[in-house]
């Protein structure tokens, strides 16, 4: 978000020394929501560890917060980056289309060398129990998965498949719903700063890009009846255990 503040005086009494202000406040908000496919500039996204440039939006919060869906690699982009390279969205979440996983083969890929690397936090206490927390970084390695998928709205239509590499490797399992992007019959609207990106990922351009597995209505009606299941059975017990007392 970008603020730019103005004011403009109206009247002035200098007998009582006050006087009379318009302000104006002009708010400027990243046009970027969450699941958004953004391909970055050339520039930033060498300065993001070499990260790839056709990048998926995780969440949008103080930063923006992007993932590579092929490699799963992780970066941050503050709004004073945003601003200064000023980028939109390729595509938005008005675009996604559903998949079905028909087939899923996990594979595990270490990050390249020149990726960043991510921290993680280590307790230890001392003979006067107190606690410190020591930060290490780590070499992440990522668990992929190779995905077989068609569109839902093609089955008993058509017998087209598409096979993909993504970062939901650990979440998906065959007959599962996914939202994601089809890139092989859409047009991007690129720019001329943009084609020098395009340019480095035009060669492995993928046909469908993974976005987020769609949770089913029966799933979650199934989670609540277990958990109302289990609140009864421990409400049971409890009783049972009481009146033996």
């Amino acid at each position: 978000m970008k603020v730019k503040y103005s004011r403009k005086l109206i009247s002035a009494d200098h007998s009582d020394n006050t006087a009379d202000f318009k302000h104006n406040y002009l708010i400027e908000i990243v046009p970027i929501c969450k699941d958004d496919l953004v391909l970055l500039p050339k520039e930033l996204a060498a300065k993001q560890s070499n990260i790839s440039p056709l990048v998926l939006v995780k969440r949008v919060g103080a930063e923006l917060y992007m993932v590579d869906p092929r490699t799963a690699e992780r970066t941050e982009i503050n709004p004073e980056k945003y601003w200064r390279y000023s980028f939109n969205s390729l595509l938005t979440s008005r675009q996604l289309i559903k998949f079905v996983i028909l087939s899923v083969e996990p594979t595990v890929v270490e990050h390249r060398p020149s990726a960043r690397m991510r921290r993680k936090y280590h307790k230890y206490q001392d003979k006067d129990n107190n606690i410190s927390v020591q930060a290490e970084s780590v070499r992440v390695i990522t668990k992929l998965a190779e995905c077989v998928v068609a569109r839902e709205r093609d089955f008993g239509v058509t017998d087209t498949q598409f096979t993909c590499i993504s970062h939901l490797g650990s979440l998906l399992q065959p007959g599962d719903t996914v939202l994601g992007y089809d890139l092989s019959n859409i047009n991007l609207n690129i720019d001329e700063e943009g084609m020098k990106s395009f340019d480095i990922v035009s060669r492995n351009l993928p046909d469908v890009i993974l976005v987020r597995k769609v949770r089913h209505l029966l799933s979650l009606h199934f989670f609540l009846f277990r958990l109302n299941l289990f609140s009864n059975s421990a409400m049971i017990v409890r009783e049972t255990g009481h009146s033996k007392t």
